[in-house]
């Protein structure tokens, strides 16, 4: 055991070591490093303050605090976080001014620094169940104190009880002094043998025989009061714990009691045996037994009616149990009225219930035994207990717990009270008791076949032959139990042997090493939690004899230990070692094996291979090589290569041709690589093998259907039919079963789908049940492994039958179910597949809204519709457009409006960006994208004459006429652009001559403008702009006639409700009055002046007319021309 502890910490020191040089170092802050093995966490510390040095110390059940001198972490930076949740032991590292505490997930760890150089500082923490009995300081000064406080309450109660014992016993005194007893010789008493064991009166001592110990017991004995019935003890195991002592109890005093030596273990069951027949005591010289001594009347005085019985007291006791038979002494007859009994009897039961029986006191912590002291039925057997190792029990050995103290007690609990280190053991050995014997002994009989008539004392030490015959026994047992299965029973066996000082040493070897493979299956399916138990096992039996022959076999197991528990290092180490210690070893072969079912278990099929391969090669004859051949094909079926596979079955079948039977995962592999080869033959017969070996074995359902696609592809439908029926029925919710529906639908094999195969599928009349299996698969058995083929075919039927929207969604949780699957690609293409054919339909049809809808929901969510035809992407885009959603419409056609043209769909985005960007009055980005494709693109002079009149547009709002101009004037003229578009040309041209002051120009741009805006039905307010600037060419010619003319033209368009209608009357009453048309021009004004009578221009229409009124009264005072 210690030598295997040293290797593990000289091992954990060496991956301490690696780890330190393996990890990066930090500057110019604290930081820390994290690693973690089994059982095992590794922290490295590493301080910008290259001379920093700490003390490491354990400051709390679940707390290690590293001191540092005050204040000298203040400048260190806080660390990076690191993640804990990975460790097995600490749970938290946290960085104080002058310490750092790290907190830890349990209380049973230990700890270790090692240096790691200034700066630097390595704590490695370690899974340790003693140090969960750790405890403060605190703690234990207060355990202490109250121990201390309950010793002094015991103590005064104790005075307490000394007082009123000496006062009961002056009394007694008094009342036998006053009535003496008659005295007689006492003469043996033969009493029949009761069905209850008799117990053992126990008589006080006179005062010159007691010693002071006898004298404390008997006064503690007064204070029991409460009898309880005597229990027989019971019959003991097979095992035992070894060292143990039997021998009869003599019935004497403490100070002439003697010393037994138990350092040597007995031969069986104890040493010596005296036999006691019915129930007649043995003579004093026969049995060896110290006679009873006189008891004195002063004492205990009762009457023959009613004995007193004495059991031990309470008080601290040996450390050492002793239970068993006990001599009592020669039957004594005693006359009625005698004042004292020292006949040994049972207990006379009185109506009040009270036999005088004494209660045993409770087991102390202190070795004392648990039961009471009573003879057997029958037999004799007697067990003293090794001493404990730790005599300092303080609290268990001074001052037991009693019931006087238990409120004392209860304030820290009794798992504080205790010590954990001293205390708990002790206790587990006080109460080992017979039921734990290791040698048997059967009642009475036994005992006194053996004894014979030797007595007491005449009883033989076995010899070391019959001690070894026994353990020998003992082995072989072990042995049996261990190849029956019963493994803890053969643990048990092997420790035993093991620990037998006088045991051979091949025996001991024998031992130890049944002792580890024991160890090795009990934990078989818990290795990494009990790894440290199994590896001290297997440390301990090679260290037993480093050149016994079972040192490979050892050093294999430690290998295989290490490499199921994850420790690659320590694995790799132990199966070198054999390697090179063994070259010629027969479990060589075993290192490749394991190695190759790790690395099968890890999916590493390619290591798997090289490792079963070697073995196979150069061990040929080896006993594992079956197994390692059958490994090698299990990994080249899973790395796909199914030739190689197939030439390993081959071989195995030929060299093993009936291991088939004893593995029938075997025949299957052979004949799905044979399916997968095309031998269908072979395939067909091996499949037929195992299904009628194992009808109920679980692959049956798919070795079913793969009969049926065999039977298929050679032609036989009938067979085949019959067979997907079978499966169908009797595997409904299996695989093969659901293959074999889908088979029996489709009426084919259809595993890798295209929708030109499925079209004859589906073209069927009054075929609805390739749908209901597909639903059925999809919706109830959605995790097997035939639902993704099922999910895609389920959405080739809805685009087959034109439900465009199901397709779509059948396609989205197919992509969103089966991502990784092998069918996603076919998935992606079905759906790119209906969304570009539905979509073109939807536009057609201005279905604007359900083109949206299918492209949020599908192919926005799948490659953000990158897949997708132009076509599809532009009809998207103008879905979006209409749909008043300019911004995503334009990040569609996007990819079209960059430098490089896309031929057709550039020009399409050109018009439609365009479009967007007018609307919005983006006039700037008009004038940029123009550019770009007049400079990068060829364009049809149909588009050239789209992108200048958008540029004229664009420049004429931002103020820039004079480029604007020029791209008018070319426009108005060409007739390639549309008579709406020219109109608008005209109407700018106009806009420009007005602004020159050229009147002729301004009523010819004009009035072409205004009628091809009346003609294309144009803007109004173009409309009546185009009047307005008529009329100021005529007036401003001085042609007020043809002004008035357009200006009655320019009132049809202004209703009295409009905001302009008053300074419309107002202008055409003022060109009335410039034509001479005083009448109309009152009229107008007087109209202006009431119905916009507050609006300016009806206060202006009310002035003029006042100003004319005035004019005209005037006018009457004029003198009349003077004509010469």
């Amino acid at each position: 055991m210690t030598i295997s502890r040293f290797t593990g910490v000289f091992r954990t020191l060496i991956l301490a070591a690696l780890i330190w040089f393996a990890c990066p170092l930090p500057g110019h802050a604290m930081e820390y490093f994290i690693d973690t093995k089994a059982d095992m966490d590794t922290i490295r510390l590493v301080f910008d303050q290259k001379n920093l040095s700490g003390t490491v110390r354990r400051t709390g059940r679940n707390q290690v605090t590293i001191s540092f001198p005050e204040n000298s972490l203040k400048n260190e930076k806080a660390p990076t976080p690191a993640p804990l949740s990975s460790l097995r032991i600490v749970r938290s590292i946290t960085k104080g001014a002058s310490s750092i505490t790290i907190g830890t997930k349990l209380t049973g760890f230990g700890f270790i620094r090692i240096p790691a150089g200034n700066g630097k500082m390595l704590i490695q923490f370690f899974r340790d169940p003693i140090g969960s009995k750790w405890r403060s300081p605190a703690e234990k000064a207060a355990r202490e104190a109250a121990r201390k406080k309950a010793a002094r309450k015991k103590a005064a109660q104790k005075r307490a009880a000394q007082k009123k014992a000496d006062a009961a016993k002056k009394a007694a005194v008094k009342k036998a002094e006053s009535k003496p007893a008659p005295k007689q010789d006492p003469k043996p008493v033969v009493r029949k043998q009761t069905q209850e064991p008799p117990v053992i009166s126990e008589v006080d001592l006179p005062d010159s025989e007691e010693s002071s110990v006898l004298r404390e017991e008997l006064k503690e004995a007064q204070e029991i009061k409460n009898p309880v019935k005597q229990v027989a003890p019971v019959r003991r195991p097979f095992y035992s714990v070894p060292y143990t002592y039997r021998a009869p109890v003599a019935n004497v005093g403490p100070g002439e009691a003697q010393a037994v030596d138990t350092s040597i273990p007995p031969a069986r069951a104890g040493g010596n045996f005296s036999a006691v027949s019915g129930g007649t005591a043995v003579d004093k010289q026969e049995a060896g037994a110290g006679a009873v001594p006189s008891i004195p009347q002063a004492d205990n005085v009762v009457s023959g009616s009613a004995r007193r019985q004495i059991i031990p007291p309470a008080s601290p006791q040996p450390r050492g149990a002793v239970s068993g038979k006990i001599t009592p002494p020669k039957p004594i007859e005693t006359p009625e009225e005698s004042s004292v009994s020292g006949s040994v009897s049972p207990p006379q039961v009185s109506e009040a219930g009270a036999t005088g029986q004494v209660i045993p006191p409770e087991p102390q912590g202190g070795g004392q035994a648990s039961g009471q002291i009573s003879p057997p039925d029958s037999g004799a057997s007697g067990q003293v207990s090794p001493p404990p190792q730790n005599e300092d029990s303080f609290e268990a050995g001074e001052f037991p717990a009693e019931e006087g103290v238990a409120d004392e007690l209860s304030e820290f609990g009794e798992e504080e009270y205790y010590d954990s280190n001293g205390t708990e053991e002790s206790e587990d050995l006080a109460v080992e008791d017979d039921a734990s014997d290791a040698y048997p002994v059967d009642d009475g009989g036994q005992l006194e076949g053996e004894e014979g008539a030797e007595g007491a004392e005449g009883g033989k030490e076995m010899t070391l032959e019959e001690k070894l015959k026994i353990a020998n026994g003992i082995l072989l047992a072990s042995e049996g139990a261990l190849e029956d299965g019963e493994t803890q029973a053969a643990v048990d066996g092997f420790k035993e042997i093991s620990l037998l000082p006088y045991a051979p040493p091949e025996m001991r070897l024998r031992a130890l090493y049944g002792k580890a493979e024991a160890l090795t299956e009990l934990h078989r399916e818990d290795l990494a939690g009990n790894f440290g138990e199994v590896a001290s096992a297997w440390m301990e039996a090679m260290n037993a004899d480093t050149k016994a022959p079972n040192v490979p076999m050892a050093l294999l197991n430690l290998g295989l230990l290490n490499l199921k528990v994850g420790n690659m290092p320590e694995a790799k180490a132990y199966f070198n070692l054999l390697k090179s210690q063994y070259p010629n070893d027969p479990n060589i072969p075993y290192i490749s094996y394991y190695w190759g079912e790790y690395y099968l278990g890890m999916e590493e099929y390619e290591k798997a291979a090289d490792q079963f391969q070697y073995l196979v090669q150069m061990y040929p004859d080896s006993k594992v090589v079956r197994d390692a051949a059958l490994g090698l094909a299990k990994a080249l079926d899973k790395l796909g290569y199914d030739e190689q596979a197939y030439q390993i079955i081959d071989y195995i079948d030929k060299r093993w041709p009936r291991f088939y039977i004893e593995d029938l995962g075997f025949l299957l592999m052979a004949a799905n690589t044979q399916n997968r080869l095309g031998k269908r033959d072979d395939a067909l017969e091996n499949y037929w093998a195992y299904y009628n070996l194992s009808p109920e074995a679980k692959e049956a359902d798919i070795v079913l259907a793969r009969i049926g696609d065999i039977y298929l592809k050679e032609g036989k439908k009938p067979a085949a039919k019959q067979i997907y029926e079978k499966a169908a029925k009797d595997f409904p919710e299996e695989e093969g079963g659901l293959v074999s529906m889908m088979r029996l639908a489709e009426e084919g094999i259809y595993d890798d789908p295209s929708m030109n195969e499925m079209d004859k599928v589906f073209d069927r009349p009054y075929n609805l049940r390739p749908q209901k299996i597909y639903t059925l698969i999809t919706e109830k058995h959605p995790d097997s492994p035939l639902a993704p083929l099922a999910q895609l075919k389920l959405g080739m039927w809805y685009y087959w039958n034109k439900k465009y929207g199901d397709c779509l969604s059948a396609v989205q949780d197919f992509l969103k179910k089966y991502p990784r699957s092998s069918l996603s690609e076919k998935a992606s293409e079905l759906g790119t597949k209906v969304f570009d054919r539905a979509v073109p339909e939807l536009v057609k049809d201005e279905n604007y809204g359900r083109v949206i809808n299918y492209w949020n929901n599908y192919a926005k969510k799948n490659n953000e519709g990158k897949d997708v035809s132009d076509e599809t992407r532009m009809g998207v885009a103008l879905s979006f457009a209409k749909k008043e959603q300019p911004e995503k419409a334009l990040e569609l056609i996007d990819r079209y409006l960059q430098d490089e043209e896309v031929p057709k769909y550039s020009a399409m985005a050109l018009d439609m960006a365009l479009g967007i960007y007018v609307d919005e009055q983006a006039w700037s980005k008009v004038t940029e994208l123009v550019d770009r494709a007049k400079i990068k693109w060829k364009l049809d002079p149909r588009q050239q004459v789209q992108i200048e009149y958008a540029e004229a547009m664009a420049f004429e709002n931002l103020g820039e006429t004079e480029q604007s101009t020029p791209l008018w004037a070319g426009l108005a003229a060409n007739l390639l652009l549309p008579e709406s578009s020219r109109a608008y040309a005209m109407y700018y041209m106009a806009k420009s001559s007005m602004k020159k002051k050229e009147l002729k120009k301004v009523f010819i741009y004009a009035q072409e403008a205004l009628a091809m805006l009346l003609e294309t039905g144009g803007d109004r307010e173009k409309i009546k702009d185009c009047i307005l600037m008529t009329i100021f060419a005529a007036e401003s010619s001085g042609r007020y006639r043809e002004a008035l003319k357009w200006a009655a033209e320019y009132d049809k368009y202004i209703p009295v409700s409009d905001s302009e209608w008053a300074s419309s009357r107002f202008r055409l009453a003022q060109l009335y009055e410039k034509a001479g048309a005083i009448s109309e021009w009152k009229k107008l004004m007087e109209e202006v002046a009431e119905k916009s009578s507050d609006d300016l221009y009806g206060r202006l229409a009310k002035s003029a007319l006042e100003t004319h009124k005035i004019e005209q009264e005037a006018s009457k005072f004029e003198p009349a021309p003077i004509f010469q």
